[in-house]
């Protein structure tokens, strides 16, 4: 249900893109059509992008409603709280402000003649009101592809206000923008020059290539150096035939249950903590992929609160201390996530507590859309790792650490960094 809900809202975010800037160009356009037929026409199919726009608004929308309704807030709060307004609001003031003076404008072209569109004409078909809702959708569409890919987590105000400024200061500038192009439109026709639109394509170009030179900053700044301290941090599975005498026959097969350690089993011992106990320390692991750098490349990773390795987060304990940390998965891949050292007690899955008998691991498979919270004592003393055991993930970044309080360790990895990742398959498990 995860998996779908979250494709269905990442494939209406990609075509919400595309019918924004779509729409966004012909209804800038109108204004310089030379004939009532041409613009009666135009009109008209401006209508559908219109219509197409706010379906996908409301698939963006009901993805977002859906998870909320079903699964954990770190699972949805960023796309409730910033991806639905992204799409929905340009889509409310498409309706509130352009629609009204789009079929205003369809019918009064509605004779569809040869003649060319007089001053009011011109003028509603330039209004400020009429064109930049859909020159918004455009920019909102933009922003709403950087947090689809670039997502606050752990959600962060901050992370959204400066992309909210820009917008709006981006938005305030069409507007005066299009308010001048209104008023040109009043004392004349408006005369389409492509020269001018080849100057905005060299313009853009200039832009991309001026942000490519932080982009390729960032990439650089990225790469692992050959020496790297042990304490960095912020803050395949084989099978085969088995038989009793080794012959490799494949046995008989009875019928089974699907094994649910949830309610496996009965309680045979009390548990040492529970959902109840007091805490010394809580913390939140967030898994997902977004796009970063890593190691001198830009791609899609699996994160750990949204960060790689070495800039995911070190979890600090004391020794003794009672540990509870909730597992969030929000990507759409399976996680086992492996903790060195401890055992963790698993106190519920998705808001279920565990009903059967006690339930220890050290590698927990949090499929997506899941949500674990999980316990430990802290009593063993070192700096230990704490890593997807999908090594292929581990190897791209997904790896963390758990420090204890006054210790630390003189050791670095000084191999070249082609060795490391050849060598994680064995140093990792």
């Amino acid at each position: 249900m995860y998996s779908l809900l979250s494709n269905l809202e990442l494939i209406a975010i990609m075509l919400f893109v595309l019918f924004s800037f779509i729409a966004a160009n012909k209804a800038a356009k109108l204004v310089f059509n030379q004939t009532e037929k041409q613009l009666y026409r135009k009109t008209r199919k401006l209508l559908f992008w219109s219509v197409s726009l706010s379906l996908l608004a409301v698939a963006v929308a009901a993805a977002d409603l859906m998870l909320a309704a079903a699964f954990s807030p770190l699972l949805w709060l960023d796309r409730l709280l910033i991806r639905t307004p992204l799409a929905v609001i340009p889509a409310l003031l498409i309706w509130l402000g352009s629609y009204p003076r789009l079929r205003k404008l369809s019918q009064r072209t509605n004779g569809q003649t040869d003649a060319p569109p007089d001053v009011a004409r011109r003028r509603q078909a330039s209004a400020p009101a009429f064109i930049v809702p859909y020159q918004l959708a455009a920019l909102s569409s933009m922003a709403l592809f950087y947090f689809a890919f670039f997502p606050p987590v752990p959600f962060r105000w901050l992370a959204v206000t400066v992309p909210a400024a820009l917008l709006l200061f981006i938005a305030s500038l069409l507007w005066m923008l299009q308010t001048h192009r209104n008023q040109l439109a009043a004392k004349a026709p408006l005369l389409y020059r492509p020269w001018r639109r080849r100057l905005k394509h060299t313009g853009v170009l200039l832009a991309a290539a001026a942000v490519s030179i932080p982009f390729i900053t960032a990439m650089e700044g990225s790469r692992l150096p050959d020496n790297l301290s042990m304490m960095a941090g912020k803050g395949n599975s084989f099978g085969g035939l088995i038989s009793k005498n080794g012959s490799g026959e494949i046995l008989s097969q009875t019928a089974t249950t699907t094994l649910d350690s949830l309610n496996y089993g009965t309680i045979a011992e009390l548990a040492p903590f529970n959902m109840s106990s007091h805490y010394d320390r809580e913390f939140k692991m967030i898994l997902d992929k977004r796009f970063a750098f890593y190691d001198g490349s830009f791609a899609a990773y699996d994160t750990i609160n949204g960060e790689v390795f070495p800039n995911t987060p070190m979890f600090v304990v004391k020794e003794g201390e009672l540990v509870k940390t909730t597992i969030v998965n929000r990507s759409l891949v399976d996680h086992p996530m492996h903790l060195h050292g401890h055992h963790m007690l698993v106190l519920s899955r998705n808001n279920k507590p565990v009903s059967g008998s006690l339930w220890w691991s050290d590698t927990l498979d949090v499929a997506p859309g899941e949500t674990y919270v999980v316990a430990f004592v802290a009593d063993n003393p070192g700096i230990w790792m704490d890593h997807c055991h999908n090594l292929v993930h581990a190897a791209a970044g997904m790896t963390m650490h758990l420090m204890y309080e006054g210790v630390s360790s003189p050791l670095r990895s000084v191999q070249p960094l082609s060795i490391i990742r050849n060598s994680l398959y064995w140093t990792l498990v």
